[in-house]
C-alpha cells in the first residue's frame, strides 16, 4: 500500500516536473539545434516551432513538426528529436537540384522529383536548362519528365564520359 502511493507520489511529480517545469520549457529557438540545411534557412525550420514556445519539450508534437518542416520547399526529408531537458533536434535532407528550369523569364532549380526550387543566392550551380515543365503541371507529371531527363543524362554520360557537360539545354 505505502510503496503504491509513494511510487503514485514520485509519477505524479516527474509527470509534473516534465509538463510544468520551466527547466523543460522551450524558450527560444537556440534552443533547436539544426543540422544538414545549407539552402534552408534556419529561421524558416524554426518558425515551425513558434506555437510550442513557453511550452514543454515534451508536449512538442514531432511528427506535425516533422510534416510542416518538410513542407518547405528545399526540405526532402527531417528528423525531429526532443534532447532533455529543453531542445529540440532538427536534422534535415535538402532537395539535390539536377537541372535549371526556365520559368517567366527567370531560373528556377528542379530537382529530379519535379520539385521546383528556389534558387539561393548564394548558391553557383553548373545545369543544363529544362523546358517543357511549369508550376501549373501535376507534380507526378513532373516527375516523369524530369525521370526522362534524369535517365538521358545518364546514357549519354555513359556513351561518351564528360559528354553531360556539354548539354546546354533539354526540352
Amino acid at each position: 500500500g505505502i510503496a503504491a502511493i509513494a511510487a503514485g507520489f514520485v509519477f505524479y511529480q516527474a509527470a509534473h516536473f516534465f509538463l510544468f517545469s520551466p527547466s523543460v520549457m522551450l524558450e527560444s529557438a537556440d534552443q533547436i539545434e539544426i543540422t544538414g540545411n545549407r539552402f534552408v534557412p534556419s529561421g524558416a525550420i524554426a518558425e515551425k516551432f513558434e506555437a510550442d514556445m513557453g511550452n514543454s519539450v515534451v508536449r512538442i508534437p514531432l511528427t506535425e513538426r516533422r510534416k510542416a518542416i518538410e513542407s518547405l520547399a528545399w526540405v526532402e526529408q527531417a528528423g525531429v528529436q526532443r534532447v532533455l531537458p529543453n531542445r529540440i533536434r532538427v536534422e534535415i535532407t535538402e532537395r539535390t537540384p539536377v537541372a535549371f528550369l526556365r520559368t517567366q523569364g527567370d531560373l528556377s532549380l528542379v530537382d529530379s522529383h519535379g520539385m521546383i526550387l528556389e534558387r539561393p543566392a548564394e548558391a553557383e550551380f553548373h545545369f543544363p536548362v529544362v523546358s517543357g515543365i511549369d508550376e501549373s503541371m501535376p507534380l507526378e507529371q513532373r516527375e516523369q519528365r524530369m525521370n526522362s531527363y534524369v535517365q538521358f543524362m545518364k546514357e549519354i554520360e555513359l556513351a561518351e564520359p564528360g559528354a553531360d557537360d556539354h548539354v546546354s539545354e533539354v526540352d
